[in-house]
């Protein structure tokens, strides 16, 4: 198909609306297709996943609508399967009340000419008096502090904006990866999840960002996985957290940390990883460019290791390279630190201890794995090369366990409105399982 081919297809799409022909306009999209709504209040779910899904949202808009009317739409394409769509609402309510609004939408295209994804983009003020909604109040977000074997860690607990004392709700502690702060992407999924009704956890491991410790941006396997104990425990005794309903949400190199913890701690009844660092050998050659690299890095943490235990002395390199040394020129999954450091978080430095990257390079994620018996959902990407020893993880769990293949590029994970609403809804759609079954 053409690109004017495909131009004709977001008008038929405006068309079938326009006609409240929903069983026309169903057929447009794909089985696995994506909606999402970022500024949809309490009209919509901000995503909805799957075509069935879609329709079973959708197909009520003939009983809202007395009539819908797209004004002055323009088409553009962005490439051979992106397209944006820019038109003027004209709509009338079922109570005869009008209802006008400015439209920004985004098209993709499979290689079928379904669309797979939908972003639909307008005035959220204009939505909520026509609606008569009340504005939606955010999420309130608490700070506090917890001790870890004697060293102050600093929180933060996001509560739904509904919140009663009297009524406690199921509990989430998100795990952000390597060097990662609260502030960064652990509170945008805080802040989603808070919406959804949960209560929301992140905090600033030891030696990271408020929290006290030394070495400044160190942490080992077992100091991550006792502060993650230490956070569930400090949630299980909460009177804002249903205790029994206490789970974990984990990212990159913060599933080895929480996977660790599991195999202790029996509170979580269950944990959603998004692109785990569970590395094979060759996912590892490749995360540092070559085997050459990889043998250079791990000879150089060693090295900064031995230093430590001789005289105290900590190394630090770049988590982004620079021109500084040879060893900070050597990639290391550099796009995550590029999300690091693009949240401009105050605080946040640009720096890791060398000697802390000796167990990321040599360990095994697989081992003991038969300890966790928490239900896990690892939510991964195709387009992110270290799957391997993910998949190799995944076949070895013994418990209830479900592996989704979500779309998108590394970065998309922590930064783009649709992946991130994505992984929001997976999230809840597993916890509300654990919670449903109860």
């Amino acid at each position: 198909m053409t690109v004017s081919d495909r131009i004709s297809l977001v008008h038929r799409f405006y068309q079938f609306l326009e006609e409240k022909n929903i069983d026309e306009w169903i057929k447009l999209f794909s089985k696995d297709a994506r909606v999402c709504n970022p500024y949809a209040s309490n009209v919509y779910p901000k995503i909805l996943l799957g075509r069935d899904k879609i329709y079973a949202k959708w197909s009520s808009l003939p009983d809202v609508f007395e009539r819908l009317d797209y004004q002055h739409i323009q088409v553009s394409s962005i490439n051979e399967n992106e397209y944006v769509a820019i038109s003027s609402g004209r709509m009338r309510l079922k109570e005869g009340k009008k209802y006008d609004n400015e439209y920004v939408c985004f098209f993709t295209f499979d290689e079928e000419n379904l669309i797979t994804d939908y972003i639909e983009y307008f005035n959220p003020i204009t939505l909520i008096h026509g609606y008569d909604l009340d504005y939606p109040e955010p999420p309130t977000v608490k700070e506090v502090r917890f001790l870890v074997e004697g060293i102050r860690v600093s929180g933060n607990l996001y509560l739904p904006s509904n919140f009663n004392y009297s009524d406690p709700l199921p509990a989430i502690v998100i795990v952000g990866g390597w060097n990662t702060h609260k502030e960064h992407y652990p509170a945008s999924f805080a802040k989603r999840l808070a919406e959804l009704g949960f209560v929301c956890f992140c905090y600033d491991p030891r030696n990271i960002g408020e929290s006290d410790g030394n070495p400044r941006n160190f942490g080992s396997m077992s100091i991550r996985a006792t502060d993650i104990k230490e956070a569930i425990q400090y949630l299980n005794r909460l009177s804002e957290v249903d205790s029994k309903n206490i789970y974990a949400l984990s990212f990159t190199q913060g599933c080895n940390y929480l996977i660790e913890a599991l195999k202790e701690e029996t509170l979580v009844k269950s944990a959603t990883m998004v692109i785990p660092s569970f590395y094979s050998e060759n996912d590892r050659i490749k995360i540092f460019g070559g085997e050459s690299h990889l043998n250079e890095f791990k000879e150089a943490s060693l090295k900064a290791k031995q230093v430590f235990d001789e005289n105290g002395t900590v190394i630090y390199i770049s988590c982004l390279p620079d021109d500084s040394s040879d060893i900070n020129n050597i990639s290391f999954n550099q796009q995550y630190f590029e999300v690091l450091r693009d949240a401009h978080v105050p605080n946040w430095e640009n720096k890791m201890v060398l000697m802390g990257a000796t167990e990321l390079l040599e360990f095994d994620s697989m081992k003991d794995v038969e300890k966790v018996n928490t239900p896990i959902q690892i939510i991964h990407s195709k387009q992110i090369q270290s799957n391997e020893g993910t998949q190799q993880f995944f076949e070895l769990l013994k418990g209830e366990k479900q592996f989704i293949w979500a779309r998108g590029s590394y970065k998309k994970f922590f930064e783009n409105e649709l992946q991130v609403s994505e992984i929001v809804q997976l999230t809840s759609d597993w916890f509300q399982l654990s919670i449903q079954k109860q």
